[in-house]
């Protein structure tokens, strides 16, 4: 009889056990009933999902973690923890310092990471520090690049240590600390900003010389100011030369002193004033000029008073036009000086024609006297 209930025993637990494990899965409702599946495998599905391939795969629904105070979500050495109060994830490696890793898609190296801020630097109340060892102590700073600091309050640092194979104790004051880029192509990139670790900063170029180098050219001009779109002033360069150029048509460029008088105005057409700010010529002058030495270019000269077919007013009629005019003939009227101004060329001309005129006067007296004088010795009394 023991013989026969050993068997039938066993068999009778057998029944029990594996009678489970061939159900591929189970399901259950809201009301116990089954409705998600539960997998032999330990995957578990919540919601309308026959067939699932995680762990934990979830439809249509949410998740709710929930505890008194942090909820966690870790392995041995990685840690996402909830913080109730806070209303935020903190998510990071437990054995180090890293506050949390954003990892790239490359399945084969995971850790080569997008983002991978670290939490020892964050020392600042309300601060934020990402990037190979960055540091952000002061209050409500913020800290980007690689050795960048930012330890005053409210303060913002972007840097970073490029040399190639070295450490990040090196420093070559060429490198580029902070770089916004253009370009067509992967291949064809080209800086719209550069900042230097010597404090040069470069504008359309990649490798500024000085404090300030503009290397974007743009009709003529590097660098511009503007009031309005069609009101700007810019400075450039072409061809060796030094460019300033003006927006509109009734532009100026002006020189104020220290109480904002305007001393000096160049116009749009080229004409300049000093001490005036509307000058009607080339060059407009209001006070006094000293200089070493002026020359003066004109057209024609006043020597045709001594070609043989000049003809000299006779005195008589020089006599009466001053009587009538009270000046010279020929000469402008104090009235037309004080109104128009004096051509210095055009009346250095005028005076130069007045003395050749005079000195043929001179030479016709001189003749006339010497005529009397041989009268008088031929008839003496």
């Amino acid at each position: 009889m023991k013989t026969f209930l050993y068997p039938v025993n066993f068999f009778l637990l057998c029944t029990a056990f594996c009678f489970p494990l061939n159900t591929y899965s189970q399901q259950w409702s809201g009301n116990n009933d089954l409705v998600s599946p539960l997998s032999r495998t330990g995957n578990i599905a919540i919601g309308d999902i026959a067939s699932p391939d995680n762990k934990l795969k979830v439809k249509n629904g949410k998740v709710l973690f929930e505890g008194e105070k942090i909820v966690q979500i870790k392995t041995y050495f990685n840690k996402t923890i909830w913080y109730e109060k806070a209303g935020a994830f903190r998510t990071g490696i437990f054995s180090v310092k890293s506050a949390f890793n954003i990892p790239n898609q490359d399945p084969v190296y995971p850790s080569d990471n997008a983002m991978h801020p670290w939490a020892e630097n964050n020392a600042g109340i309300g601060s934020f520090a990402a990037g190979f060892d960055t540091k952000a102590n002061g209050q409500y700073a913020a800290a980007f690049g690689s050795n960048a600091f930012a330890e005053a309050s409210n303060s913002f640092a972007i840097g970073r240590y490029n040399t190639g194979g070295g450490s990040p104790a090196q420093w070559i004051a060429t490198d580029p600390l902070f770089q916004i880029g253009i370009g067509s192509s992967k291949d064809q990139k080209s800086d719209a900003l550069a900042v230097l670790k010597n404090g040069n900063v470069g504008v359309g170029i990649s490798s500024p010389q000085t404090l300030l180098s503009l290397g974007l050219l743009q009709n003529k001009r590097k660098f511009a100011l503007y009031d309005k779109a069609d009101a700007w002033y810019g400075l450039g360069m072409e061809n060796k030369k030094l460019i300033f150029q003006v927006g509109e048509q009734d532009a100026a460029f002006s020189f104020l002193n220290n109480v904002s008088k305007e001393i000096i105005t160049i116009k749009n057409n080229g004409k300049v004033g000093i001490g005036t700010t509307d000058p009607k010529s080339a060059l407009a002058v209001y006070g006094k000029i000293t200089a070493k030495e002026v020359e003066v270019t004109i057209e024609g000269w006043a020597d045709f008073v001594f070609k043989e077919n000049y003809k000299l007013k006779p005195l008589e009629e020089v006599e009466r036009f001053i009587k009538e005019n009270n000046h010279l003939p020929d000469v402008p009227s104090e009235k037309t000086v004080l109104e128009k101004g004096v051509n210095l060329g055009e009346m250095d001309a005028i005076l130069l024609r007045k003395i050749e005129e005079l000195t043929l006067y001179i030479i016709d007296l001189k003749k006339e006297n010497d005529s009397l004088k041989k009268i008088l010795i031929n008839n003496p009394r």
